[in-house]
């Protein structure tokens, strides 16, 4: 479902951390600047969860303590940020 074919960009930064940005839909996804493995299990936990409520993200940020903020794309039904 994520892998490294799925990757077209990868930031690393200090300050933010790891990002990447998705093939296909340009999604970015933030990990954040520590706790790696743990954020990629939550994002393995949080995919098929969007998916089944029909969300098609923008943005998902896993950089917060026990939550992900994802920004649906434009075209969703309410176009807010939504914290899960």
């Amino acid at each position: 479902r994520f892998g490294p074919s799925k990757i077209s960009e990868t930031h690393v930064s200090r300050e933010a951390g790891l990002s990447v940005i998705t093939t296909g839909d340009a999604t970015e996804i933030r990990f954040g600047p520590d706790n790696f493995p743990v954020k990629l299990e939550a994002l393995a936990k949080l995919l098929p969860e969007l998916e089944r409520e029909g969300v098609r993200a923008r943005m998902i940020d896993l950089g917060f303590r026990n939550m992900a903020v994802v920004k649906p794309r434009g075209d969703a039904p309410d176009g807010n940020t939504v914290g899960l």
